[in-house]
């Protein structure tokens, strides 16, 4: 008999709770939505601008040897954010308003101290069950992962318009934390 290996991430987790009919469109048959909404647009734009910034704040120790500002970095990832959602739906003034909560984010923390990045849109998974006949992967994406202290930190972003307070017992978070 032949080992089955299944994967999971949060996603799919919250649909099983939630409703076995969307689990099954979504992830058996793959059924999308023709137009992806526009919250999703708007988080995916700001996402892909906080990579490009991550990436290159990695590297922050090198920016003044290449005669480069915080600043700098801010505009060459709004640039890009711009360019990238010229492939999208999103109106212009959803556009720039994606474009102005990334300032104001960018402006907040620009001197937090978060100069230990461990990782940008990390990509990982770990064996949550195994058997002779079964494995169960936890997949997850994290945004950030920071090292603070002794202390290492997931942070997932949102687009201003979709703040809340995080639920703690999320399988979003409790999933990034027992991974790490």
């Amino acid at each position: 008999m032949e080992k089955k290996i299944v994967a999971v991430d949060s996603q799919k987790l919250d649909a099983m709770q939630s409703c076995a009919y969307l689990y099954d469109t979504k992830f058996n048959r793959h059924l999308v939505s023709i137009n992806t909404p526009i919250y999703l647009e708007r988080g995916g734009l700001i996402h892909d601008m906080l990579t490009l910034y991550y990436n290159c704040r990695k590297y922050r120790g090198r920016w003044r040897q290449n005669n480069k500002s915080h600043i700098d970095i801010v505009r060459a990832a709004i640039v890009a954010g711009r360019h990238i959602a010229n492939k999208m739906k999103l109106d212009i003034s959803e556009v720039e308003e994606t474009v102005n909560v990334f300032m104001q984010y960018t402006d907040h923390w620009e001197n937090d101290g978060w100069d230990n990045i461990l990782g940008v849109e990390n990509v990982g998974a770990k064996i949550l069950y195994d058997s002779d006949d079964l494995t169960i992967l936890y997949e997850v994406k994290i945004d950030l992962i920071l090292k603070i202290g002794n202390m290492i930190i997931p942070v997932d972003h949102k687009h201003s318009s979709s703040r809340r307070n995080p639920n703690e017992m999320a399988n979003q978070f409790k999933g990034y934390c027992w991974f790490l």
